[in-house]
């Protein structure tokens, strides 16, 4: 019996990056049933990665490319810095996979889409590409990353065995019609270790019955600590209403943190705000139990993994309506209804 042979491409394998983490365990999930997996990244994390039970052997990384992400953040030249490093990513694959030959390539995002349609007409393979989501709000002026991302998922879709989207706003957008026409919607689980260690905690009560006039409440936000994630509004909001909250937890890293402090110093409120820094496993879900609710005013989000993983622990979430936020909740009501 021929064993299948999966090659999994994606950016980063990281505790922060939520398609990391939807990679990690469908590769997890993939090894269960007998295929042999591959997977193949620019950023890696390896303590992360031994959490899901994935091999030194089964993880390839490039992480010389990393080097183009300091100048990734300038705008226009940002997005074709971000082509040319996932070009030459699917040539570094090629390279990679020239003697082992996979028998089907999954890109995941539509950037490493580039390098898994490069890789496939290299080595003549069939392609899978896997879209977490996509710039949809305006709010965070990205407008022309907005239709180069259209362009690029336009094109890779005549040169694709398959597209699948874990965001159904591409669905739902009239704007994406086209491109969407051929996309299947999937919703991936809760990660096994999650789900595991879910199990080891016990719940706390939700939200404080004398909250704004006792202690208040005890917020939180676990993601990137970047600047389209709206914390800078969020700290001036709350410095507004200092008495109705007690702590705000910031579990993440990114090129604002040093801005967020100083913001924080500057409002009056750095006593209140806590900065953790990266978690991951039984002390990420202690924290995030341990409080009353997640808050985000982020303007661009994907699927939205780490909601679920607060509604699972039974918390409420105040949410920034953008993206794939919204129409994850107008796709799941309407299942629910149907």
């Amino acid at each position: 019996m021929t064993i299948m042979k999966i090659a999994l491409i994606v950016n980063n394998l990281v505790p922060l990056s939520g398609v990391g983490r939807v990679v990690i365990n469908l590769a997890s999930i993939l090894k269960n049933y007998g295929y042999k997996i591959k997977i193949f990244a620019i950023n890696c994390d390896s303590q992360f990665i031994k959490k899901y039970g994935i091999s030194d052997s089964e993880i390839v990384c490039c992480n010389k490319l990393t080097i183009l992400d300091r100048m990734i953040k300038v705008p226009v030249l940002g997005f074709l810095l971000q082509v040319i490093k996932f070009i030459l990513f699917g040539f570094w694959l090629s390279v990679k996979l020239e003697r082992n030959k996979p028998t089907i390539i999954n890109s995941h995002y539509y950037f490493c889409g580039l390098s898994g349609w490069i890789l496939s007409k290299i080595i003549n393979i069939p392609h899978v590409l896997t879209i977490h989501g996509i710039h949809l709000s305006k709010a965070h002026m990205r407008t022309i990353h907005y239709w180069a991302d259209y362009l690029i998922l336009n094109f890779i879709k005549k040169h694709t065995f398959y597209l699948i989207s874990v965001d159904p706003t591409l669905k739902i957008s009239s704007q994406f019609k086209k491109v969407s026409e051929s996309i299947e919607v999937i919703f991936p689980c809760l990660d096994r270790q999650f789900l595991h260690l879910l199990q080891t905690i016990e719940p706390t009560q939700t939200i404080k019955s004398g909250c704004g006039s006792g202690d208040g409440l005890k917020l939180i936000y676990v993601g990137r600590l970047e600047k389209h994630k709206g914390l800078e509004e969020l700290l001036m909001k709350l410095a507004e209403n200092k008495s109705t909250w007690a702590e705000l937890k910031l579990i993440g890293s990114g090129t604002h943190e040093i801005r967020l402090k100083k913001l924080s110093k500057k409002l009056q409120i750095a006593n209140k705000v806590k900065f953790l820094g990266v978690l991951d496993g039984r002390k990420k879900i202690q924290s995030m139990n341990d409080s009353d609710i997640f808050i985000s005013f982020s303007r661009s989000e994907g699927f939205p993994l780490i909601i679920l993983e607060f509604l699972a622990l039974g918390k409420p979430c105040i949410i920034y309506p953008v993206g794939g936020i919204v129409s994850f909740y107008k796709e799941f009501k309407n299942r629910k209804l149907g």
